[in-house]
């Protein structure tokens, strides 16, 4: 650290200060995790054009493409669990209920009494 052109000194020691350029950093952490850190590139295609021939598309447009696919495939299972969830429990038929009466009284019959 320098101070009107001298070193400051602080018990004998200089001081350093330390200075980062922040596209270092991100070409850093790109080199590392291009999908989250690496640059943006938006990619259009006209679906309207496309025959639907996948290799006319770049890899890039494929990989999109593949990502959305994959996100509406996500939001069509969460929404089937939710309505199945939705759905009331039908009612036993009476030989299921009169069998699962039989397991549990055959169960009780068979554990010792404290």
């Amino acid at each position: 650290m320098l101070r009107n052109s001298k070193p400051v000194c602080v018990e004998g020691k200089k001081l350093y200060e330390v200075t980062y350029d922040n596209r270092l950093i991100m070409k850093l952490l790109a080199g590392r995790d291009r999908e989250k850190y690496g640059d943006v590139n938006v990619i259009e295609v006209n679906w309207n054009d496309w025959d639907g021939d996948v290799s006319k598309l770049s890899p890039a447009a494929v990989r999109g493409l593949l990502d959305v696919l994959r996100k509406e495939a996500a939001r069509q299972e969460a929404e089937e669990a939710r309505e199945a969830a939705r759905q009331p429990v039908k009612a036993l038929p009476a030989a299921v209920k009169q069998e699962l009466l039989e397991q549990i009284t055959a169960e009780l019959d068979e554990r010792p009494l404290d």
